[in-house]
């Protein structure tokens, strides 16, 4: 409803008049070029999520640069993030899987079952917070922000400590 309404309050998902300066990627004509650069992009997020080191104040303009070949050695920041989430999502997807040979009682399986969703419960805060600044369903007015990033981590942690307690509870029995 909210999204059908903001559609056409604002006649559509593009942003008219996009300030080149502060999303330089959104006006550029060449479709392959806004893929490869905002692929590029999305390895940006994944390592402020991962190591949040050498943050900047403003992304804007030529802070990144366009990406305009497939043999730009900076695309293997965004291959790193694609197959490093994928192996997240497998391995939380793997803890769902209940534990074989173990006889639980009803109260004790469903703690366990609710500890075992917690990296899928992540994930999905990551990726729902993430995807209305990914650029892929509608261009955004920063091309990175770093405050956006807020609700992602939480997610992204919650996944890795949901992670890392089962398996510490797992080596532990």
């Amino acid at each position: 409803g909210a999204c059908a309404w903001r559609c056409w309050y604002t006649a559509g998902t593009e942003i008219e008049r996009m300030d080149p300066h502060s999303n330089p990627i959104a006006p550029e004509p060449d479709r392959s070029v806004r893929v490869l650069s905002y692929a590029l992009v999305h390895g940006v997020y994944w390592k402020l999520l991962v190591w949040p080191a050498f943050l900047c104040y403003d992304y804007s303009f030529d802070a990144i640069p366009l990406v305009r070949t497939i043999m730009d050695l900076r695309l293997q920041l965004p291959l790193l993030a694609y197959l490093s989430l994928a192996m997240l999502i497998c391995v939380s997807m793997d803890a769902l899987r209940p534990p074989r040979g173990v006889s639980l009682s009803k109260t004790a399986a469903a703690t366990v079952r609710r500890a075992r969703q917690g990296p899928i419960v992540g994930l999905a805060v990551l990726a729902l917070s993430f995807l209305p600044m990914s650029n892929i369903f509608f261009p955004v007015g920063t091309m990175v922000g770093e405050r956006l990033l807020y609700i992602p981590s939480a997610g992204f942690l919650l996944t890795l400590v949901s992670l890392g307690r089962l398996w510490q509870g797992s080596t532990q029995s």
